[in-house]
This record gives structure tokens, C-alpha cells and sequence, in this order.
């Protein structure tokens, strides 16, 4: 409940001046191996954006504006479950982005979640999981979701 509650203020503070504030809230189910055994993840990711014309901020963005991406992702209830031991594991991240762009555009967002050790194996390094959401911007900077999914980070 308190991940909610911040989320809500940082959506709040993101729509002051805003050209185009969008939320999304992402199914996740996905299987794959980690941990020494497959498992099948569920969940949400939540994506706040702002799309804002970086020359005129109360304009809306236009194909030959500069304009501003600001992105929050968030892992919600995002877990897992061991299909051969039965094992949960928990995943929690977050990534944040800002970058300029001249639309229409696509992005892929990219963040590492991390799922802390079993208690029986305190000490030991956790398990990392990637989340990626690729998303695009038309060219009035209105964003669209395209793809959402977590995976075995690979380093």
C-alpha cells in the first residue's frame, strides 16, 4: 500500500505542466529458468510517462519539437513460482528514464529487479530478472505500450 501511495504523488508531481501523462498498468507472465529451476512469474509493471515540448512546455509536441520522455516503471506484485520445487520468489525494481527525442519515436525501457536470497541461503548474491517495456510516441506525443514482459537478466 505504501508503494501506491508514492506512486500516486510521483503521478501527481509528473502532470503538473505536462503535454501528455499517461499510465499504464502491465500484465506480466512470463517462465523462465533462474534460480536453478524454471518459473513462471506474474504480476504488473506500472509506467507513468510525460510527454512534454521541451521549447514550449504548455505546447503540445509537434514532429518538429524537441521533445522530453520522463518514464517511472515500477514492479508490482511481481512473483514467481518454482515449478519444480514450488519455491515463491518475490521481485521488486524500479527504473526511472528522461531522455529527448524528436517524434514520432520508440523506446524500450529497461530495468533490473532483484529477488533477494531464500533465507536458507542468506549471504548468497540475489537473483536478478530484467524488465523491458517498449513503447512508442505519435507525433502529437501521445505514448502507446507495445510490448511488456520480465526476463533472465543476462550479464
Amino acid at each position: 500500500m505504501k508503494i501506491n501511495v508514492i506512486v500516486l504523488s510521483l503521478l501527481a508531481a509528473l502532470a503538473t505542466g505536462a503535454t501528455d501523462t499517461t499510465s499504464f498498468i502491465l500484465p506480466v507472465n512470463d517462465t523462465f529458468f533462474i534460480g536453478g529451476e524454471d518459473v513462471a512469474f506474474s504480476g504488473h509493471i506500472h509506467l507513468a510517462t510525460r510527454v512534454v515540448n521541451t521549447a514550449i512546455p504548455t505546447d503540445p509536441c509537434t514532429p518538429v519539437d524537441p521533445c522530453r520522455l520522463n518514464a517511472l516503471m515500477n514492479l508490482q506484485r511481481v512473483s514467481g513460482l518454482g515449478l519444480s520445487t514450488g519455491r515463491t520468489y518475490h521481485v521488486v525494481g524500479t527504473a526511472r528514464v528522461e531522455t529527448d527525442t524528436a517524434v514520432p519515436a520508440a523506446f524500450s525501457i529497461e530495468g533490473v529487479g532483484q529477488i533477494p536470497p531464500h533465507p536458507a541461503r542468506l549471504g548468497a548474491p540475489p537473483n536478478l530478472v530484467r524488465a523491458v517495456v517498449s513503447l512508442s510516441i505519435n507525433a502529437v506525443g501521445q505514448v502507446s505500450v507495445i510490448d511488456a514482459h520480465v526476463e533472465e537478466n543476462v550479464t
